[in-house]
């Protein structure tokens, strides 16, 4: 088995070299406590050290390419040949310089890595101050919601002690919000801090026409929030459960595209048993972007799949040279394909079952297209995430400006920020400013920038409630009662037709595990 390449950013974060941002992390953790009184009782040691863990990692994005100027700095002719080489001797030499670093850093506890980048110090400011408010924002929920979620997510199994708390890879959204895992005695949940009313639809629709093929999780809502119901991947025991899965996800994709959903990749599916489930459902139902002049995707020949089942990002197709798809990759975590005998499978010798659940999920949707969409109408103020730019242009941009150029010279910090507005040319010249402002404060406080829309509204709006107009040219209600009314005997042979296809090009291409 392949090992992969140890990194600098992980040789650094292995041997403990953002240890000199522990007393900022503890200082920010004790301004929640203070902002939230009570929740001390609440947490145990294991949560508090989480916590710390989590802000002195925020902190650290600022930190990491510094570091890593500094570790390569230190390479020697002997490091370089080591290193080139890889293996075993390679990730020794990495690591060792990696303990070099860290013991110059630890030596004035950062004072002199910090001098040499004049903006980092307000950046770090922002990010143990965002921490601060959105963790006393968290545990105030969890002081208030406890019952409930004992009740509803915990089998009524009472809660005395948070005992750790993780973030699990997320990204930070709006001043330093983030999907979160809380553990306690009495079970583990996810938070997340976003209004989750397309949790609710999803559900709604889930347990009304697709509970026997689907699973979908239970939650606790709240204003701007919810509590969520942590779901696990199961293996499957047997080649009929695995005939079986690849069917119901099928039925899963014709509800995605009567729906008109997105960004349903490999990250977001998870294999429960013979059922399916989605991860993060913000963008089941999304609104459509106006353009002054085509889009990217358009110059790319992508409209011409804009409506079709392929716009959820089932279905296979390469990003940057590589095959992506809940069908032929599985996550980082390894919950998305599913596992029988304790090996991941591809859809290949099961494109039949897919191809049979989708056209069984869409006869669904024909069948009872009226109700749903009577669901959508009932949840028509719910919140819509609307993806301008793939998560990776963000945090490349973010690397940039944390950069120990960009964290020195305001001109170049500038310059990052101009690249990346480029990426917006197809939109209005109004659109274009706002966002561009609302991007750069958002990655200069360390987060990802986050747009939604209500789902009956064409307004595009910023993560922390900034109205920025009607930018859409249909809202995600619209968009999905569009897809609703257009299903057809003819669009379901179309889109059966692209399914053979897609799943053709992905067995020949390489698509197998």
């Amino acid at each position: 088995m392949a090992h992969t390449k140890l990194t600098w950013a992980d040789a650094l974060a292995d041997v403990g070299c953002y240890g000199f941002l522990e007393p900022v992390a503890s200082q920010a953790l004790d301004v929640a406590l203070e902002l939230c009184p009570g929740a001390r009782s609440l947490l145990g040691n294991g949560a508090c050290e989480d916590l710390r863990d989590i802000c002195q990692a925020r902190l650290g994005i600022i930190y990491e390419r510094p570091l890593i100027k500094l570790a390569i700095g230190r390479l020697g002719f002997a490091d370089k040949l080591s290193i080139d080489a890889g293996g075993e001797a390679g990730a020794d030499a990495m690591r060792h310089i990696a303990e070099a670093v860290r013991d110059e850093v630890a030596a004035d506890a950062g004072a002199s890595l910090c001098d040499c980048l004049p903006q980092a110090a307000g950046y770090g400011r922002a990010v143990a101050d965002n921490f601060s408010k959105a963790m006393a924002e968290l545990l105030g929920r969890l002081l208030i919601r406890r019952d409930d979620v004992s009740r509803n997510l915990l089998g009524g199994r009472p809660i005395t002690r948070v005992t750790g708390i993780s973030a699990s890879g997320a990204d930070p959204h709006r001043h330093g919000r983030m999907v979160m895992r809380i553990e306690t005695d009495a079970g583990e949940y996810y938070y997340k801090p976003h209004d989750c009313g397309l949790d609710t639809l999803y559900l709604e629709l889930v347990d009304t026409w697709f509970s026997d093929c689907v699973r979908a999780a239970r939650l606790v809502p709240g204003d701007g929030y919810a509590f969520v119901e942590r779901l696990v991947p199961e293996e499957l025991s047997s080649e009929e459960e695995l005939r079986s899965y690849w069917r119901n996800l099928g039925c899963l994709t014709a509800l995605f595209h009567g729906l008109g959903s997105r960004d349903m990749t490999q990250d977001n599916i998870m294999c429960c048993g013979v059922r399916p489930a989605v991860l993060d459902l913000e963008t089941l139902i999304t609104g459509e972007m106006r353009f002054d002049r085509p889009s990217p995707a358009d110059e790319a020949g992508g409209a011409d799949l804009a409506e079709t089942v392929a716009c959820a990002s089932v279905l296979p197709q390469r990003i940057g040279g590589t095959l992506v798809s809940p069908l032929v990759a599985d996550n980082g975590s390894g919950t998305c394909l599913p596992r029988l005998d304790g090996e991941p499978r591809t859809v290949e010798g099961f494109e039949r079952g897919f191809s049979e659940g989708f056209e069984e999920g869409y006869r669904r949707l024909m069948r009872h297209r009226g109700e749903v969409l009577d669901a959508l109408g009932r949840h028509a103020d719910a919140t819509c995430r609307q993806i301008l730019l793939n998560t990776w242009a963000y945090v490349r941009t973010r690397a940039l400006l944390f950069s120990p150029e960009a964290m020195s010279d305001t001109a170049r910090r500038d310059e990052v920020l101009t690249g990346i507005n480029a990426a917006y040319d197809a939109f209005s010249r109004e659109l274009r400013q706002a966002v561009f402002d609302t991007d750069a404060s958002a990655l200069l406080e360390g987060d990802i920038p986050y747009y939604c829309s209500c789902a009956s509204s064409r307004t595009l709006c910023a993560g922390d409630g900034q109205i920025m107009g009607a930018f859409l040219e249909r809202s995600a209600l619209e968009v999905a009662s569009i897809r609703l009314r257009r299903l057809s005997e003819e669009d379901l042979r179309f889109e059966l037709g692209l399914i053979r296809a897609r799943l053709e090009s992905a067995v020949v291409s390489g698509g197998r595990l």
